[in-house]
């Protein structure tokens, strides 16, 4: 009996050895049909390739999206996709973040908010600029506050909750900045009157109004998302 059983295993592992590699193997996220290598470059800061949000509220997110990027300098790419195959959700946002490289370059501020319904998952993962204000900790607050809200499968709105929060920490982060900066706005202001005083008014509008320094070259929707930002300054992730 026990020769028997032996012979029994030892054909069986050689039948599994002798199956094509297509029933064989344990398929990777990055080999997956919704993956990370398949999945096309983003036209839009609002990607759903699930078909969860209706045309209205991915118009309203895109929309508030990119006037996020042009008042507070800050590149946040939304991606729903089906399923990650049990891979890291936190390990995939930061590869889709680096793939596509949002955020400015030496900035390093984007920001990628990723959705996966089927498997009840979500990951909030950022660029290394924007490391000091949206900590591990705080990301993981943001998500455990939305939790309820995905439980009821309300995407949109938890989507927008997560920009709020996000927007009024560096807001609030920006302020700080300000109020401590004061001091040198006043320095300024009073070298530009003794500029004025010493060329006159007329040369030094023509100064500021031939020159490019105070143009802002991302003026033009979402063209200039992914200029080069690094990814990996840490983030959160979550399940419900």
């Amino acid at each position: 009996m026990k020769l028997y059983l032996i012979l029994l295993n030892f054909f069986f592992i050689f039948y599994l050895i002798q199956l094509p590699n297509s029933f064989k193997h344990q398929f990777t996220v990055n080999e997956l049909p919704n993956t990370i290598n398949e999945l096309p470059t983003p036209s839009k800061p609002v990607n759903d390739y699930v078909g969860i949000l209706s045309n209205k509220e991915i118009l309203q997110l895109n929309n508030k999206l990119i006037q996020i990027k042009k008042n507070f300098y800050v590149e946040i790419l939304v991606v729903i996709i089906n399923n990650i195959n049990n891979d890291n959700p936190n390990f995939i946002a930061t590869n889709l973040g680096q793939k596509w490289k949002i955020g400015q370059k030496g900035k390093d501020n984007g920001i990628i908010i990723l959705l996966i319904p089927n498997d009840k998952k979500i990951s909030i993962q950022i660029g290394y600029g924007l490391e000091p204000y949206l900590t591990d900790a705080i990301c993981k607050r943001i998500i455990n506050n939305i939790i309820p809200f995905l439980k009821k499968k309300n995407y949109y709105l938890t989507l927008n909750k997560i920009i709020n929060a996000i927007i009024n920490i560096i807001n609030n982060n920006n302020k700080l900045n300000n109020n401590n900066n004061n001091n040198y706005y006043y320095l300024l202001i009073i070298f530009i009157i003794y500029l004025i005083y010493l060329f006159g008014p007329s040369e030094i509008l023509n100064i500021l109004f031939f020159t490019n320094i105070f143009k802002n070259d991302d003026d033009n929707d979402f063209e200039n998302f992914g200029g080069g930002g690094n990814f990996g300054g840490g983030g959160a992730g979550g399940s419900w």
